[in-house]
């Protein structure tokens, strides 16, 4: 099959170089050869026709969206490659991300700065606990695209596109609609160069037999890859086939969810085979385990009786040929080395060959070695084709990576990956729970929830507390609070409304006492707006409805210090001190963010108890 796949790949690249790469009427033909830009990532561009005619077509509006969840070293490399698009027509690009104090967002602003020519967005989805996060934050991209996009791209930061890949996509969906329900991409692993990193080896391997499935000569595949995928805007703005309803209700896998769609549909999938991207990746054990459970587990989620069937299918039958192929290869290894030994030990005087014995069994065994490395020769093979491919593109280096490649590791590589296949995926349908990019998801029925961490769930229960008060005033919230008191906190007063007892464990910093703004609300603190807070929002609630009956700009702080501990807000002790000490008034309110310590006041019973013994303090 990878000598298959070797050959379709060199056709391609072949057919690439005799047209030239703006291969579409959708890309600009403009040679930038001598204008490489950043990172290295030439634009390979050459004049050709933009179609058979010479005429050139409408390009429709893309909205490319980026889901985002940290940022790694090559992030904002890949993103400028992103931004560089030859593409005809507009294209909006929409960063994704779960909340604004992800990391990313400020080197997105700065991508903004650096790219003010470029239509560039961020919003925050907010945490997903129905679905994966990626497709919550994908599902929040689209619903921000313009109602004149045509088609949604959606992208990983891991990717770095080529200067004619949005044309190639566009033009793939174009030509084959309305039977193609969505075109995508595909990566080619290349390890590190430098010392062993086997674990890397070993996820490349992984993706070998992947590469197949979207080598076809004609360009489409039964496989998709989320990394790179573009879609009908239309498609989830109507929940085609379902599309969006299964995605919001326990998707997990939002490639895996939209193959199944296809096949269910009998919808196509598009592959075009200048649609690839070289993807450096260094990988430990740790982070190893963890790829293969999600690769494995993707595979046990399910949303219709179709797509159970299709992926406990394709689990079982990757799960017997991992077994049948690595415990063959074993068993012929095997023989051959002990067949050596007998010839060492035997011959003797003899000649060597004289004494060799070509049973069947041995027969087998050594044509089975010379197919397995036939197999890895056309995989080489394949891997060269690719570069080629690439570096046509306008990858720079990318050959000398792949010509570094240690083939011999490669197949030792595949073995050991694939001999571990059949126990992952045993394991992986007796736990229910995996962790992708720090968020634990639980499985059942075939359906994902995200599980909460301890601060979510100490959020949770901080809302469900606020939301059954049941008050009628203006509340601000802690996150939006912090942010305004960064530009305006000359305009704003933070009362505290406890008790002294619990003011003197920590207050929230620049606050006064309720007394000290009554006694100076007509000369100090006149014209302000005022922010009350207490333990959790329902005694400041009150006091906030006596000010607004008194004519006062008042607003209640929702979930009080508890959710200002949780916004990451500073608290200090009467002596000025910052402390992450807070008193939540009883144990039931015991629920700062868990690097804060909560006191409290006992029970009236648990005091007179301890008052009777003399415990108390």
């Amino acid at each position: 099959s990878w000598q298959w796949a070797a050959w379709s790949r060199g056709r391609a690249r072949r057919a690439l170089r005799k047209r030239g790469t703006a291969s579409t009427s959708f890309c600009d033909g403009e040679d930038d050869a001598e204008n490489p830009g950043d990172d290295g990532a030439r634009s390979g561009l050459r004049r050709r026709r933009r179609g058979e005619d010479g005429r050139t077509k409408d390009a429709p509006k893309v909205s490319v969206v980026m889901p985002v969840k940290g940022v790694h070293p090559e992030s904002l490399s890949n993103w400028r490659t992103q931004l560089r698009s030859a593409y005809r027509g507009e294209v909006e690009y929409i960063f994704v991300v779960e909340s604004w104090d992800d990391p990313a967002v400020p080197l997105i602003r700065r991508l903004m700065g650096e790219a003010k020519e470029a239509n560039i967005a961020i919003r925050a989805a907010g945490t997903s606990m129905t679905c994966s996060q990626k497709i919550h934050n994908m599902l929040a991209g689209v619903d921000a695209c313009d109602a004149r996009s045509t088609y949604v791209l959606f992208l990983d930061d891991d990717v770095r596109l080529h200067r004619n890949t949005i044309g190639s996509l566009v033009s793939s969906l174009e030509a084959n609609s309305p039977e193609m329900f969505l075109s995508n991409g595909f990566p080619f692993d290349l390890p590190p160069a430098r010392g062993v990193n086997f674990p890397s080896y070993m996820t490349m391997a992984f993706h070998m037999v992947l590469l197949i499935a979207f080598s076809h000569p004609g360009e489409w595949t039964k496989n998709v890859w989320g990394g790179c995928m573009i879609v009908r805007r239309s498609s989830f703005e109507n929940d085609e086939h379902g599309c969006r309803s299964k995605y919001e209700r326990g998707g997990y896998s939002d490639d895996l969810i939209l193959a199944a769609l296809c096949d269910e549909f009998k919808r196509t999938v598009g592959a075009p085979a200048d649609c690839v991207f070289p993807q450096h990746i260094e990988h430990t054990w740790t982070q190893w385990w963890n790829y293969m459970r999600r690769q494995l587990f993707v595979m046990d989620t399910y949303s219709t009786s179709h797509n159970k069937l299709v992926n406990h299918g394709m689990l079982l039958v990757l799960s017997y040929l991992s077994l049948a192929v690595t415990s063959g290869v074993a068993m012929c290894v095997f023989d051959l080395c002990a067949w050596a030994h007998e010839i060492v030990t035997e011959s003797g005087a003899t000649p060597g060959w004289e004494v060799i014995e070509w049973t069947p069994e041995r027969c087998v065994s050594a044509a089975s070695f010379l197919a397995f490395a036939g197999a890895m020769h056309g995989a080489r093979k394949m891997y060269a084709e690719l570069a080629g491919m690439a570096a046509l593109l306008g990858d720079e280096g990318v050959t000398e990576s792949a010509d570094a490649i240690d083939w011999w590791r490669v197949g030792a590589a595949f073995w050991c990956c694939y001999a571990c296949v059949p126990l992952m995926a045993v394991y992986t349908l007796v736990k229910p729970t995996v962790v992708w990019s720090g968020i634990t998801y639980r499985k059942r029925r075939g359906l994902v929830m995200r599980m909460p961490t301890d601060d979510e769930r100490r959020c949770m229960k901080i809302e469900r507390m606020n939301s059954g008060f049941g008050f009628k005033v203006p509340e601000l919230e802690a996150r939006a609070l912090l942010v305004r008191l960064k530009s305006e906190a000359s305009d704003y007063v933070l009362v505290d409304v406890r008790t002294e007892k619990e003011r003197i464990v920590s207050v929230v910093k620049g606050s006064v006492t309720k007394e000290e703004y009554e006694s100076g609300a007509n000369d100090a603190y006149a014209g302000k707006k005022v922010v009350a807070y207490c333990t959790i929002g329902y005694r400041s609630g009150k006091y906030v409805e006596k000010l607004i009956e008194r004519g006062v700009d008042a607003y209640n702080l929702r979930g009080s210090i508890l959710a200002w501990t949780h916004a990451g807000g500073e608290l200090e002790a009467p002596d000025g001190k910052p402390t992450r000490v807070v008193h939540t008034w009883g144990k039931a309110w015991a629920l700062p963010r868990s690097d804060h310590t909560a006191v409290y006041f006992d029970h009236p019973a648990v005091a007179y108890v301890k008052r009777m013994l003399g415990l108390a303090k």
